[in-house]
């Protein structure tokens, strides 16, 4: 493997894990704390503006690093790598839109919003987002399996 190659093995690999280990805390931190606080849709604003950012960047860059090396090598374990890091994107689009589209109207309504439909967003969001948890932590084991 060539050392471009390996590098840009490396950066999917190293935004693959930016992306899980920023979804796991938000599932395993940031969820526990909009369940408790009392004003949870500052949190939700706070998080769509800044998350959104973060994982979409993540997304594309972990999935071009395995692109790349797919298209390289012919290795199907690459093209893997690159679907399982894509997922996020349609699984967010097809599964989780209406979700966001309630959390983006409950932000642009406050403080007239609802507090219940804030909780039932945040309850959705929590049990659709294992998915995008599951499907990054296999693209960063798969991409550390790549490794030589």
């Amino acid at each position: 493997m060539s050392a471009l190659l390996h590098l840009l093995t490396v950066i999917g690999i190293v935004f693959n894990g930016l992306f899980a280990g920023m979804s796991l805390t938000a599932q395993l931190v940031l969820i526990p704390v909009f369940r408790v606080t009392q004003y949870p849709v500052e949190g939700w604003a706070v998080f769509l503006t800044y998350g959104t950012r973060l994982a979409l960047t993540s997304i594309f860059m972990g999935t071009l690093g395995h692109a790349v090396q797919f298209y390289s090598t012919r290795q199907s374990v690459h093209l893997l790598c690159a679907v399982l890091s894509f997922a996020a994107i349609p699984w967010t689009f097809l599964v989780m839109d209406s979700i966001y589209g309630g959390l983006r109207k409950s932000v642009r309504d406050r403080p007239k919003h609802k507090k219940e439909l804030i909780a039932a967003y945040t309850e959705q969001w929590y049990a659709k987002q294992w998915f995008r948890i599951v499907a990054s932590i296999a693209a960063l084991g798969l991409g550390i399996y790549t490794l030589d």
